[in-house]
């Protein structure tokens, strides 16, 4: 600590020709604003603390793993949804995995607690529904009255009365994350529709006249089905006609973003030299999805770390995104290349059958040469499904093709136009055919594979 460094330069000769900064001397260096008030990023003394540490990777700017923390990692983007999530009163954030719903949840935590806020600060409950041990409901209700300092609740009636007790007296918001896994938990133990939970609070916000309650869930499929796809639901329905998507910039990156983001990582930060056409071509290569932007550019910097001993400064390249972007993860290395990177997400985030029609669309548009932008019907799409099904394979359900349909559309891998029997989809961005390309799936065996996988494994199922 701060106190016995102080002893240490006090009473030590050797020191005397260091200074000894203290933190808040050195936060208030490197959080300088420029006349405009605006923060500063480009402050020499933050470049050289963080250009001398031993790997440019541990400096933590550029996070693809866990949340990205407003203070500690760049933070770009998503001011508008921040606003349209304060100001709804529940609301639901669905997207797929590593697109930044938990960084989201975080930073809307991070806003709500702030004394500033129009109305006065909340206490916030941030829980995960991934977390919850025996009864979910349950569970999950013990850890949010943890977190608003409560008492612990015996039943679920307990914990509605504590609710109801503090929101007379206080503002108080419930944020959710991991709800996919809360929702496949409850339905295990009290059935497929009960949710006991997620009425409880449903009904407390639906009581709320006085705006002392926010409600936010975030997820990936099932969250999605529940609020726009299960078909018949009751008007009691702890999702449906409550929650409101965020829809305002929960989105990927666009090229302003992605030049912001390196902007301040690399030129500010470390006072990089960094050529014009590197932001744009990074966008294209990362399709502007914010893990996989976050993820090249810790491989830009790994890349420029190994280097920095052999340049008065340092220059960041086309050369540099190009070579980044081919590389291969060596055997036995503990670090990941790129396109392994996005071979993980991507398994993470598509079923088998939206994995076959994303070969089959691929494979189309590359073997007919067609436009990257060429649009498919539903009827094309489930014309092509059954050219590649094999003797033994029998053609998806109109209904799964349906669902998978949606969830590539709400994951944004396809985009959808038109609407009816003119509805059109094709594939969202270009590099998803690139990524394809570069990890060899673009063969026959693929494709069969995911659709064995489909029949075994999810057929009838959201997944």
């Amino acid at each position: 600590g701060f106190a016995r460094l102080s002893r240490l330069w006090k009473y030590s000769p050797s020191q005397s020709h260091y200074v000894l900064v203290g933190e808040d001397l050195l936060a208030s260096i490197c959080a300088a604003r420029d006349r405009e008030g605006k923060v500063r990023h480009d402050v020499p003394l933050r470049q050289a603390l963080h250009l001398s540490v031993e790997t440019l990777t541990s400096i933590g700017l550029f996070k693809s793993e866990g949340y990205v923390h407003q203070r500690k990692n760049i933070f770009v983007g998503r001011e508008l949804a921040l606003q349209q999530l304060a100001q709804q009163p529940a609301s639901a954030i669905w997207g797929g995995r590593r697109t930044g719903k938990t960084s989201l949840l975080q930073a809307l935590g991070e806003r709500l607690r702030h004394s500033s806020l129009k109305g006065g600060p909340y206490s916030v409950a941030l829980v995960y529904g991934d977390k919850a041990t025996g009864d979910p409901d349950l569970g999950i209700a013990r850890a949010i009255a943890k977190d608003l300092h409560f008492q612990e609740p015996g039943t679920l009636e307990h914990f509605g009365d504590l609710m109801q007790e503090a929101c007379s007296q206080d503002r108080v918001a419930v944020l959710i994350d991991e709800m996919d896994r809360y929702i496949q938990l409850s339905r295990d133990v009290h059935g497929p529709t009960a949710f006991p939970l997620a009425r409880l609070l449903r009904g407390l916000s639906q009581r709320d006249s006085s705006q002392r309650f926010k409600l936010v869930y975030a997820g990936f499929k099932q969250v999605y089905y529940e609020v726009r796809m299960r078909p018949g639901a009751d008007p009691s329905d702890p999702f449906k006609n409550i929650l409101q998507p965020v829809t305002k910039d929960f989105r990927d990156l666009n090229l302003k973003e992605v030049e912001e983001l390196l902007q301040i990582g690399f030129v500010d930060m470390l006072g990089v030299e960094m050529e014009l056409a590197v932001p744009r071509l990074v966008t294209e290569k990362t399709s502007g999805h914010p893990a996989f932007v976050q993820r090249f550019c810790e491989r830009l910097l790994a890349r420029l770390s190994t280097r920095r001993h052999h340049e008065d400064r340092l220059h960041l390249t086309v050369e540099d995104v190009e070579d980044t972007y081919l590389e291969e993860t060596p055997l036995g290395s503990s670090e990941t290349a790129f396109i392994d990177y996005v071979s993980e997400t991507l398994g993470w985030n598509v079923s088998h059958l939206e994995r076959a029609i994303l070969l089959a669309l691929s494979t189309d548009i590359l073997s007919a040469r067609a436009s990257e932008r060429k649009q498919y019907s539903d009827q094309q799409i489930t014309e092509l499904l059954k050219f590649w099904c094999a003797a033994d394979i029998e053609v998806p359900e109109s209904q799964d093709i349906q669902n998978a349909l949606h969830m590539l559309s709400m994951t944004k891998m396809l985009t959808p136009s038109g609407a009816g029997a003119e509805l059109r989809y094709r594939v969202t961005y270009p590099a998803y055919i690139d990524f394809m390309r570069r990890l060899d799936k673009l063969e026959r065996v693929e494709i069969f594979k995911s659709l064995k996988d489909h029949h075994k494994e999810e057929k009838g199922q959201i997944k």
